[in-house]
């Protein structure tokens, strides 16, 4: 193996990796587009479906018939363990096909040869077969673990790819033990990742073992400093080939707006713009998401041979894949502007429910523990600002049962995170939970306080005001919980108000016999399995990071609904509502509050654009440059109204549109 030695000032080779670079890309992205879309197709219609159905039938066999509150509980069945080992071993073996494809699609049309998919695919496949042997198994911890790591070197998205689910975070941060190990398992992941960057390539385009092509790959890197020219690099040409592309979409949606406004029919540009924030959006960035993948196997392979080969001048391209693919764009343009038309043509027929249902109209705020911006979390300071907020629908907070018998409101088994004090409330009598000074800080860093209230006390404050969302904390010490929670609420009539979840399902089960017309909920943190029949189960919580289209439609099949657990920023929640979630609980109210109005937003602003575009070419310049509260307000006027839909409060999303 050659090794190009890096000169002190690096413009040399900063020059060369750009130029193989470009050359790479230029030539590659068509064909490689083409290759990355049937692969994910393939995806998402083979391999996904078929390890749905091999867990699940294995599910059917074995003791753990669904799972709930922890990951852990697929230890009780060793059959599920050996099923999860192989799904395991699929996935990995599928995504270093994704790699595989890529890293040998780049190097034939390097060498100037064609290929068509199926070609690329037995090419790819003998390779994956050496993964069996002496030397290369651990290439499938790498693609199983490491891959992602990859991702976020080249994509920057550290958060969205290393992302942990709150429930399993929380209890990581108050173990000091569990936390060091956390920290030192993700940096050993990182370091390794980095070290190995460049060991697909050695083993798929030189053939060397995975154990030669670790140690290669380390070596051409030159150390850890020499990721930052293919790192910047790779970030350069995502936001130039970004900004091309974005404006070729852009351009293409302005052509069906055009389109739209001369076919001069409302109901038409009603049904358009709730398909484009469904279906338009989402395919472009699909889009934009699968050039990001080219532009980082490139620089890589633009490094690689840069390192291995010194700079080269890549042959006239045999191309006969790549000048055949180049129809494949506006293929795929003609193709997704007639799914758009025909989407649109058919949501001219649909019932106005449904567009409801796409406008997020149904989708309700849950305040987690209230709002504590300014108070203590699960107090009654908590609970009057998120009502006073107006930003929530439904506030969620957590009961128990003091050794007394009275109904209180806290999250924690013990005392110890809110007020320093390791004794749990079902140990202590009301009094001494009433002596408790809870403790906390504000936005601001400041220090606040608080008491325990009960659950009599958070009734009499919300009654009439807001609805409540009742997660009970069942100990074996306060068998009675249930019931008497039922009780109280009862009392204060407030069974319309209030939904009780809870994460033990024997919980919900007291619930329902205390009163079988109680709403209830299931907390998942993960959920798999045919648990969406569970009897005393009226919808289900489930946590965010585990939440899918299908799991929601499955769900929504059944008759019930879908709260997601808790979602801390925009990105999330705009991705909940395209799916559908019913409710999403959170701690910033105001966030979500403010993400789902322009979520609801986008089909006015498309009616605002129609009409300004009217305007334009009626040659009334001054119509088309009004304001847009005027715009819109026309725009609700003559089209919501007149196909009798009202889901929105117009006066609240022209203040955030």
């Amino acid at each position: 193996m050659q090794d190009n030695t890096m000169p002190a000032s690096g413009r040399t080779f900063r020059r060369g990796l750009r130029r193989e670079t470009t050359v790479l890309y230029r030539r590659s992205r068509y064909a490689l587009i083409g290759v990355e879309i049937l692969y994910k197709i393939l995806t998402m219609l083979v391999i996904m479906p078929l390890l749905r159905l091999f867990l699940s039938s294995t599910l059917k066999i074995s003791a753990v018939k669904f799972l709930v509150n922890s990951p852990l509980d697929i230890l009780k069945d060793p059959l599920y363990i050996i099923a999860l080992i192989i799904a395991a071993i699929i996935v990995a073996n599928w995504a270093l096909l994704e790699i595989g494809l890529m890293v040998h699609g780049l190097h034939l049309i390097k060498n100037g040869e064609s290929f068509t998919f199926i070609s690329l695919l037995k090419l790819t496949w003998k390779d994956l077969r050496r993964s069996v042997q002496k030397g290369n198994r651990m290439i499938l911890v790498a693609a199983a673990l490491l891959i992602p790591f990859t991702n976020i070197l080249l994509a920057g998205n550290y958060i969205k790819q290393i992302m942990v689910p709150e429930y399993i975070m929380d209890t990581i941060l108050t173990k000091p033990l569990l936390f060091v190990l956390y920290a030192a398992g993700v940096a050993a992941a990182v370091f390794f990742a980095l070290r190995w960057l460049f060991a697909f390539h050695f083993y798929f385009v030189k053939g060397e073992t995975f154990a030669e092509a670790r140690a290669h790959s380390i070596e051409i890197l030159h150390g850890i400093r020499g990721l930052i020219h293919p790192f910047l690099e790779t970030a350069i040409r995502k936001i130039v080939v970004y900004i091309k592309w974005g404006l070729l979409i852009g351009l293409l949606y302005l052509i069906i707006c055009v389109v739209v406004m001369k076919l001069n029919n409302r109901e038409i540009t009603l049904a358009v713009s709730v398909m484009f924030p469904q279906i338009f959006k989402p395919l472009a960035l699909y889009f934009l998401n699968i050039l990001g993948i080219i532009i980082q196997f490139a620089v890589l392979s633009g490094f690689f041979y840069v390192r291995t080969e010194g700079t080269f001048v890549m042959p006239a391209v045999a191309a006969k894949a790549a000048l055949r693919s180049r129809l494949f764009v506006p293929f795929c343009a003609v193709a997704g502007t007639a799914v758009c038309v025909l989407f649109a043509a058919a949501l001219h027929y649909v019932p106005d429910e449904v567009i409801t249902l796409l406008l997020a109209e149904n989708t309700e705020i849950t305040a987690h523990r209230g709002i504590n911006h300014h108070a203590v979390e699960n107090t009654l300071e908590a609970f009057d600002d998120a009502i006073k907020s107006g930003y929530a629908d439904r506030i969620e907070m957590d009961v128990q049962m003091t050794k007394d018998g009275v109904v209180v409101i806290n999250h924690d088994a013990t005392l110890n995170r809110v007020a320093g004090i390791d004794k749990a409330i079902c140990d202590m009598t009301y009094e001494e939970v009433a002596a408790v000074t809870l403790k906390g800080t504000d936005v601001n860093g400041q220090p606040v306080t608080g008491k325990i209230a009960t659950l009599e006390e958070v009734l009499t404050l919300c009654k009439d005001r807001t609805t409540l969302n009742i997660e009970t904390k069942p100990f074996a010490e306060t068998p009675d919980l249930e019931a008497e929670t039922v009780r109280i609420i009862k009392e204060f009539d407030m069974e319309d108000d209030v939904v009780i979840t809870s994460l033990s399902y024997p919980s919900l089960s007291k619930i329902k016999e205390a009163d079988p017309d109680m709403k209830t909920g299931f907390i998942l943190a993960l959920g798999v399995g045919m648990y969406y029949d569970l009897p005393d189960a009226d919808f289900f919580s489930v946590e965010s990071t585990f939440v899918s289209s299908r799991m929601i439609n499955d769900i929504h099949m059944t008759g019930k609904t879908v709260s997601c657990w808790t979602v801390s920023d925009a990105e999330t929640a705009t991705e909940l509502l395209n799916i559908g979630v019913d409710d999403i609980i959170t701690n910033d109210p105001e966030m979500i509050y403010n993400t789902r109005l322009d979520y609801q937003a986008s089909p006015l602003k498309f009616f605002a654009f129609i009409e300004s575009l009217r305007s334009i070419f009626s040659g009334n310049i001054d119509e088309a440059l009004k304001g847009w509260q005027e715009v819109v307000n026309q725009v609700i006027a003559v089209t919501f109204d007149e196909v009798s839909l009202s889901p929105i409060n117009p006066s609240e999303i022209l203040q955030n549109a």
